[in-house]
């Protein structure tokens, strides 16, 4: 693993010493739970596209604090840009056009593979605030599905708000 390109939760290896992140580069608590253990993470090139496919495949892991980081990370780097792509549009983008917002697509994607990693551990009200929030930040975010066509980010999260985290009935 490259050390330079590694960097520990909350904090960055810089050669032999680790220089702790500033707090205001960390999402509020509320967005992301912090892991109960520091973990090693391999941030790639810090693409938004290759945080959101780590974050994919340490989803179909379980590796729910990579998840985290990951997702951390991404919103992190390219929350901002996200937003005003976001502030730009009322609607979808047509297929060809939708690659053109890059980080409106990978960071709601992200935060939507929180929310799926929340599910997965049953965390079911911290994983409803993340589809709620796609829903209402991100209405325009798609994500690029290899086999071939985008998806809607925020019509994904209804779909989880309306079915999959309802109580169960009585």
């Amino acid at each position: 693993m490259n050390a330079w390109r590694t960097i520990v939760w909350a904090g960055l290896l810089a050669g032999p010493a680790v220089v702790m992140a500033p707090r205001l580069l960390m999402p509020p608590p509320s967005r992301v739970a912090a892991p109960a253990v520091a973990v090693a993470v391999e941030y790639g090139d810090f693409a938004s596209a290759t945080l959101t496919t780590r974050a994919w495949d340490a989803l179909k892991q379980g590796d729910h604090a990579r998840v985290e980081a990951y997702v951390r990370m991404c919103a992190t780097l390219y929350g901002e840009e996200a937003g005003k792509q976001q502030a730009g549009l009322s609607t979808l983008l047509p297929a060809a056009e939708a690659f053109s917002a890059w980080a409106l697509n990978d960071v709601a994607t992200a935060e939507f593979i929180l929310g799926e990693s929340l599910r997965a551990r049953r965390r079911f009200n911290e994983a409803q605030a993340v589809f709620a929030r796609l829903v209402q930040d991100y209405p325009s975010a798609q994500c690029w599905d290899p086999r071939g066509w985008f998806w809607s980010v925020a019509q994904a999260a209804q779909v989880r708000l309306d079915h999959a985290l309802r109580p169960a009935a009585p």
